[in-house]
């Protein structure tokens, strides 16, 4: 009898009810398991569902791009997040951790295999945890790891000081659970050999993957059977392709194609809050940057109401603090919100020692009040929020440059120091718990934060280490109160609007929730119309 693959995972999907659990067969998976050829193209009249998205396959390390197979069902976590950032199992069965918070044992789920049918046992997770926290820009190299090893058929994480949230990286896209064969002999990764309920059947470069389900062992088998995935770049692009039925799962969409697939009739649109926002990074190693009362001044002219209501299409979307309300532990109510004063802006100018020159831009001891920000046209709404931007700070006297570039460069520019501001998009969702974020952008000297340069607060590196090391509730509350509110006064970064994900499925396929974490579209779940 042929092995099978039972994947259903212990707890309920993000998105929908768990789908059947899933199987495959050793005489279908054989000569495709890891396969280079592409399938060529595929419509959604042949049984493929097609998706859409911006990012590009930037390599097979999970470091690089391990959330696009994490997203497509592909592979799997030992932990994951539910829709109230909740951490559930995942691979994992159930996890424990000593008194002291030094050990943390994760026991598997029984009968599990990858794609190429080994079995997933405690060694197979273990090798894959060293190799990736061993990888330059994985998340898991900012946890305390002394050694993971395998005991008794479980996954032991031994730490060198208490991390409390350890689960939250085990969950992140970078600790996706890869088979031995995956590997080369130098243990870096050839092809993607996991454990979802979709397998890898060809790639196309950085552009395109196509997966197919598995046989099913037990119940129904998910709707849909193969699934072609397409990094489109530009978003109006990606609403056209639905549009015309090239595609019928489009994610990311621009507020302006997403008002025009609402008002048509052949598509339907999901939007919901992310744990996401758009803010201006800063380097406060460039003068004035360094001085307070200009990053307030720089604050106070922007509209963001107004930029919320007439280019994000949400009034919603308009961030009165950093972190956006569907954070609920992190917002303080007590704590006094950002607002709009044009007027206070040019006061702060004014005692910072900046007047208007004669043609309205400040100047102070012949030097005009003069700055560049970049931003990326990845995120099609950046652009346009950023010209809203320069005409505001020009009001105040402050002239700024626009850049346009990838969003690759921005942790290259912060490196090198050549950046001044930046306005970009930052997810609190690559690790479920936004300390993750938090700690690399205004703690960690890493160069994979995307926050300010040249800014650091003893107050807040203080709270970050209370919040990591302890599980008591109060001191987690009262640590993310002194986060919060640090940032809200010093601005080393200025917060501009918070995100909504916006996806458009094709009249051919029954929508599904969308996943606030990011982690999954849900494809197990999707149905064909009927």
């Amino acid at each position: 009898m042929n092995p099978t693959l039972n994947l259903a995972p212990p707890m309920p999907r993000c998105v929908m009810p768990t789908s059947p659990a899933m199987a495959v067969t050793r005489r279908t998976l054989f000569g495709v398991v890891g396969a280079g050829v592409w399938m060529g193209p595929a419509r959604a009249q042949d049984g493929v569902l097609v998706v859409v998205s911006p990012w590009e396959v930037r390599g097979l390390d999970p470091a690089q791009s391990g959330y696009v197979f994490l997203r497509l069902s592909v592979a799997e976590t030992l932990v994951r997040p539910d829709t109230e950032c909740i951490l559930r199992p995942g691979l994992s069965e159930r996890w424990e951790t000593d008194a002291d918070g030094l050990t943390w044992r994760f026991s598997l789920q029984a009968d599990r295999y990858f794609h190429d049918l080994t079995p997933v046992s405690a060694q197979a997770v273990v090798d894959c945890l060293n190799t990736s926290r061993a990888t330059t820009g994985n998340t898991l190299r900012r946890v305390p790891i002394e050694a993971v090893v395998a005991e008794a058929g479980a996954v032991v994480v031994r730490l060198s000081r208490p991390f409390a949230t350890l689960p939250a990286y085990l969950a992140a896209s970078g600790s996706i659970i890869l088979g031995p064969s995956s590997y080369n002999a130098q243990r870096g990764v050839e092809r993607i050999v996991a454990t979802g309920p979709y397998r890898v059947t060809g790639m196309d470069g950085r552009h395109g993957i196509e997966t197919q389900a598995m046989t099913p062992a037990t119940g129904n088998a998910p709707a849909v059977r193969r699934v072609r995935y397409q990094a489109v770049t530009d978003g109006e692009t990606r609403a056209r392709m639905v549009e015309a039925g090239d595609a019928d799962l489009a994610v990311n969409l621009p507020p302006v194609s997403a008002d025009r697939l609402r008002r048509g009739r052949a598509e339907r649109v999901v939007s919901m809050p992310i744990p996401r926002a758009r803010y201006v990074a800063l380097n406060l190693n460039v003068a004035p940057l360094d001085d307070l009362r200009v990053r307030q001044a720089l604050s106070l002219a922007i509209d963001r109401a107004g930029a919320a209501r007439a280019i994000l299409r949400n009034p919603d979307a308009a961030a009165d603090r950093l972190l956006p309300p569907f954070l609920r532990e992190w917002r303080d109510p007590a704590m006094p919100p950002l607002r709009t004063d044009p007027d206070a802006a040019r006061r702060l100018l004014r005692e910072a020692g900046w007047s208007p020159g004669p043609n309205g831009i400040c100047q102070r001891d012949g030097r005009s009040l003069s700055l560049e920000l970049f931003t990326s046209a990845n995120r099609p709404e950046l652009p346009i929020l950023a010209e809203a931007m320069q005409a505001q700070w020009r009001d105040i006297g402050i002239e700024v440059r626009i850049r346009l570039g990838d969003s690759e460069d921005i942790p290259r520019i912060r490196a090198d120091g050549s950046m001044q501001m930046a306005l970009i998009a930052r997810t609190y969702a690559q690790i479920p718990d936004p300390i993750g974020s938090i700690n690399d952008d205004f703690v960690s000297p890493s160069p994979n934060g995307w926050a300010s340069v040249g800014w650091r607060s003893e107050a807040l590196e203080n709270a970050v280490q209370r919040y990591t090391v302890t599980a008591d509730p109060s001191e987690r509350t009262a640590a993310r109160q002194t986060i919060a509110g640090v940032l809200q006064a010093e601005l080393p970064v200025i917060p501009h609007s918070w995100y909504d994900q916006v996806v458009a499925f094709s009249r051919r396929v029954d929508p599904v929730a969308i996943d606030p974490f990011e982690t999954t579209y849900g494809i197990p779940d999707i149905n064909w119309a009927r």
